[in-house]
């Protein structure tokens, strides 16, 4: 088999070269479509050996397309200039094109991305089919938010097996914003022209939706409008379901998620219940409704029960993380949550029946996060068994947590801050080892390793609380005014 990576691209000099250095030398060539470049990204696809082809714009599908026609590989991976391909998730592929290269049934392969954070960490979960074969029948549609299409069938097949990418491309909040008016003003414009009783419709609908609440971040006047045009969705589809190709889909499932989530932010709990049950009907294991659930049973003060559903989420969303969940379509906007979760919900919880589940659901899976909620559960029950299990869990897992609870059971602080300092080469832009080290240092009065870290943590974290501490560090090196510009810059 031959296969093509296809990027399109424009004015993407400081992403570009962190995609090619993860693709180059796996696939038989590298085609990037430009569409009117100011900067370097031509310069810099050209020193990687790309075939660089200039195309105006117009729209996504259409520059994908001419990609494609580029392209003379049996398989085509699309790839954006923030992604990022990991060499174990390209070998996964490889797996899969040995399983799948054979059945021309399967059009093409679904792609989870990994929607990273400013630190790096994943903050969500979205899939599409990126990967599809060299056919006649499989075209780019959209200009936006686009997908392919295969023209002979009512919908494109794909496998019950998924692969991943780092996207980077929704890190700044700035970002996100920009590209959601854009997305809206496109999808708008498209939608004009779609009969409201059709696919196409209903998926132009989805997107706006999702524009909609990207933008209730920044003015949450923008709830209303999720709600309504959610429930427009669901009313068409209930009429469609039993002619619409999208039974199953992430469009049908998550408007359940984006509607639920409007309602409970904008106070009608009831509502949002109701919706959450209608989703979780047509999917049991949608971690994003498993952790609105989770919301709403809290907001009833049902604690036992809304601590199960919170770890029911956990267990699901590291599932599919860990790609133990051969999921056809996913998306996750409550992922980021789980580190939060975990400390807010778990770490002093004594509850015998969750351990048990815990320690079900690690067994199976051995997640980090699992890993951390089985400890601190055990912790509480069962003491006299938790160090050992930590012991267990240090070596295993690079979580920062367990780091922390490790040096915890020391007295002698250069014990601990050599614990911590290995658990720091193992992550770097670990907030809580940052904080906890300067904090140590602090302690032992010296100063200039106290500033040293608690500064990381204060670039890393926006943590305000830590500026009295680090002006007294200062004062105390004998920096007074640098304090003083140090305030006045916060």
């Amino acid at each position: 088999m031959k296969l093509s990576a296809c990027i399109i691209a424009k004015n993407e000099e400081n992403n570009l070269p962190r995609l090619l250095e993860s693709i180059k030398g796996k696939f038989d060539e590298i085609i990037l479509v430009d569409t009117g470049s100011t900067d370097k990204t031509v310069e810099i696809a050209k020193e990687y050996g790309c075939k660089v082809f200039e195309k105006k714009w117009n729209g996504f599908a259409d520059a994908r397309n001419y990609a494609v026609s580029k392209a003379s590989g049996d398989w085509l991976w699309h790839f954006d200039a923030d992604f990022e391909l990991e060499y174990e998730e390209f070998k996964r592929f490889l797996k899969i094109l040995n399983i799948i290269d054979a059945d021309k049934n399967f059009d093409g392969i679904r792609v989870i991305y990994k929607n990273l954070n400013e630190n790096g960490e994943i903050k969500s979960f979205s899939s599409t089919v990126h990967i599809h074969r060299r056919s006649d029948k499989i075209i780019w549609i959209g200009k936006v938010h686009e997908r392919i299409h295969n023209i002979e069938k009512e919908s494109v097949v794909t496998p019950p097996y998924t692969v991943s990418v780092k996207h980077y491309g929704y890190a700044v909040a700035s970002v996100q914003k920009e590209k959601a008016k854009r997305n809206l003003n496109l999808l708008t414009e498209e939608i004009k022209s779609l009969d409201k009783n059709s696919d196409e419709y209903l998926i132009k609908l989805f997107y706006i939706i999702q524009s909609y609440l990207a933008l209730s971040s920044f003015d949450t006047r923008y709830y209303k409008k999720v709600i309504k045009y959610s429930k427009e969705f669901l009313n068409i589809y209930e009429k469609l379901k039993n002619k619409t190709s999208l039974n199953d889909s992430i469009f049908h499932k998550h408007t359940y998620v984006y509607l639920s989530t409007a309602l409970l932010r904008t106070g009608q709990i009831e509502e949002s219940e109701k919706y959450i049950q209608k989703g979780l009907e047509f999917d049991s294991e949608y971690p994003d409704l498993l952790y609105l659930k989770g919301l709403t049973l809290e907001n009833k003060n049902k604690k036992e029960d809304s601590l199960e559903t919170f770890l029911d989420f956990i267990y699901v969303s590291d599932k599919i993380s860990s790609n133990e969940m051969k999921s056809s379509a996913v998306v996750s906007d409550f992922v980021s949550k789980i580190d939060s979760l975990i400390l807010e919900k778990f770490i002093n919880v004594k509850n015998k029946n969750l351990l048990e589940k815990a320690q079900k659901y690690w067994k199976e899976i051995k997640t980090q996060n699992l890993a951390l909620i089985y400890y601190f559960l055990t912790k509480n029950v069962d003491e006299s068994k938790s160090f050992s299990i930590l012991k267990k869990f240090i070596k295993l897992y690079k979580k920062d947590l367990f780091y922390i609870e490790y040096a915890n059971h020391f007295e002698d602080i250069q014990q601990k801050i050599d614990i911590l300092n290995k658990g720091l080469n193992l992550n770097p832009n670990s907030k809580i080892i940052n904080k906890y080290l300067g904090n140590l240092y602090y302690q032992e009065e010296n100063y200039e390793e106290a500033f040293k870290y608690l500064k990381t943590y204060l670039e890393l974290s926006k943590d305000s609380s830590v500026i009295p501490t680090l002006k007294y560090t200062i004062e105390k090196l004998g920096y007074k005014q640098e304090a003083e510009r140090l305030l006045q810059q916060i």
